[in-house]
């Protein structure tokens, strides 16, 4: 299976996402992620074209939906990453900035002014983190804790992360 998602990564029909982890030989044993290029073929695939609002699948949708939109707008000093832990802690991506994580996690329906808790365990693991990401159908104020900014931004904002890390 691994050599089959290696040549839809080569031939730009899938992105391998790998795992975000300080250890680098750590990194390098972790699983990876995959995004299509074309939520189509996932749809095709599912034989499910119906609104994402309406689909059990949504969450999956919009995470595709977000990392489609960062992906090109990435520079020279940035990557994407997600972060999983054995005991299940996620965040759907991290996006690093000479190094220095940022994670970002989609909520298709998120209504509390508060960061999911995958991006609390992220934060206690990752304590150099100084600012996260909620993507969801609104955005909010920021909230500061401690030293982290955390950010609420909805999928038309999605673009606008860039200019909040500086």
């Amino acid at each position: 299976m691994a050599k089959y998602l290696s040549i839809l990564d080569q031939t730009y029909v899938n992105f391998l996402l790998p795992s975000y982890h300080t250890n680098l030989a750590n990194e390098l044993k972790k699983s990876r992620k995959t995004y299509l290029y074309d939520l189509g073929i996932r749809n095709m695939i599912l034989k499910d074209f119906s609104p994402p609002e309406s689909r059990e699948d949504r969450g999956v949708i919009y995470e595709s939906l977000v990392f489609l939109t960062l992906l090109p707008l990435l520079l020279p000093n940035m990557e994407l990453r997600f972060w999983r832990t054995k005991k299940q802690e996620e965040v759907d991506l991290v996006l690093l900035v000479d190094r220095r994580p940022y994670p970002i996690e989609v909520k298709a329906g998120w209504g509390v002014h508060a960061p999911p808790p995958g991006i609390l365990a992220f934060t206690r693991r990752y304590p150099r983190t100084r600012a996260t990401f909620t993507v969801s159908k609104n955005s909010r104020e920021p909230l500061r804790a401690e030293s982290i900014t955390h950010h609420f931004v909805s999928f038309d904002e999605v673009a606008e992360i860039f200019e909040k890390l500086r």
